[in-house]
């Protein structure tokens, strides 16, 4: 899958949590969504809508990392995010409720980083026909 198609595969399947999502898909999506974070944290600078943070010390109003047009956009792409991340749990034959793995601290995160990037089996599994045809 290329790098257009897993955009528009997971802006259409926005809300789709079932299925199976390949490797391609899944970091593709993730790679769109770093770079629209990125775009969106130089917008807040170019706009001056970052957060300001006030030292303890002095009381001085230092501007943030992050911005109103970051939240908003961050907002509009969690749900496919984690239904792209749901979907590639599937596709290694695995429940979505894995995802909830991440709550444990350090071996989680790792744990279900090598789940994503584990291939799934080939044909069809309990969640779906294989995604790489």
């Amino acid at each position: 899958m290329s790098f257009g198609e897993a955009i528009n595969s997971g802006l259409s399947n926005y809300f789709t949590f079932w299925g199976r999502a390949s490797r391609s898909e899944y970091w593709f999506w993730h790679l769109f969504v770093l770079l629209f974070a990125g775009v969106a944290i130089g917008l807040d600078h170019l706009l001056g809508t970052t957060f300001t943070i006030e030292q303890a010390d002095t009381g001085a109003k230092v501007p943030d990392f992050y911005g109103w047009v970051y939240m908003v956009i961050m907002l509009f792409l969690t749900l496919p995010s984690l239904a792209v991340t749901v979907r590639r749990l599937h596709d290694t034959g695995r429940s979505g409720w894995w995802y909830w793995i991440t709550l444990l601290p350090l071996l989680g995160g790792i744990l279900l980083l090598i789940w994503l990037c584990t291939p799934g089996p080939d044909g069809p599994n309990a969640y779906g026909d294989d995604p790489l045809g």
